[in-house]
């Protein structure tokens, strides 16, 4: 059973399996603007030309390709926030210095977006998977993000005292950049942080921003993983 409450509703600290980043600096970004440079289309200028010439460029400005949404060019800022890495499979989050799988575990990238479903595991099941390092990726350079690291991908905030009152500006669409996590769906993910009593947090994302929870190890939810530091 899940138990999702507003943290101050439940006085309960967090501790961290892992050092959390320090958030504090970040306090004053809560009203970031929701915007993506992503598919911008550009407009050629055409100066004035004879008929002909006017002609060929027109044609030529017709026949230029733009970058998927998803995909994205690798120097484009995600949510004035996100740089995409590698083969567009992870991004880097340019405030924290974290670099996520932009797919839940269950899910790869096909180029363009996350294909298939997310898998449900339990947080045996996600170390042991993180562990032997069969989570899509390649590489056994993942692990389980704290609880203070996955409510900073919030995109209203990144600092936890604000994480845990919600957003003071409900982003549009998700809490969280679909741009940069594709298809996250509202539910649970696993943390690799406990409460004062043993309990595993888990953390939900919905459009009012992120709830810090205590669930059953036994209960399935997402995971989605952060780079460990090199």
């Amino acid at each position: 059973m899940n138990r999702f409450s507003r943290s101050d509703r439940f006085g309960r600290r967090l501790r961290d399996r892992e050092a959390s980043i320090d958030m504090k600096k970040h306090q004053n970004d809560c009203r970031l603007p929701h915007t993506s440079g992503i598919c911008r289309a550009r407009k050629p200028e055409v100066a004035k030309w004879r008929a002909i010439g006017m002609l060929v460029l027109l044609l030529v400005g017709t026949t230029s390709f733009a970058s998927p949404c998803f995909a994205g060019p690798a120097s484009t800022l995600i949510d004035n926030r996100y740089l995409i890495q590698g083969n567009g499979a992870m991004v880097k989050d340019t405030r924290t210095g974290l670099t996520w799988m932009r797919c839940s575990v269950g899910q790869k990238w096909d180029g363009m977006d996350c294909r298939g479903v997310p898998e449900r595991l339990t947080l045996a099941e996600a170390g042991k998977r993180v562990a032997e390092g069969d989570v899509g990726a390649g590489q056994a350079r993942w692990r389980l993000p704290t609880g203070d690291e996955l409510a900073g991908l919030l995109l209203c905030t990144h600092s936890p005292e604000l994480v845990q009152k919600g957003c003071a500006e409900t982003p549009a669409g998700k809490a969280v950049s679909e741009v940069a996590f594709p298809g996250i769906p509202d539910r649970p993910y696993w943390s690799a942080s406990t409460g004062d009593d043993g309990s595993p947090v888990s953390v939900l994302f919905d459009i009012s921003g992120s709830m810090y929870g205590f669930s059953d190890p036994q209960d399935g939810l997402f995971v989605r993983l952060v780079e460990i530091e090199r």
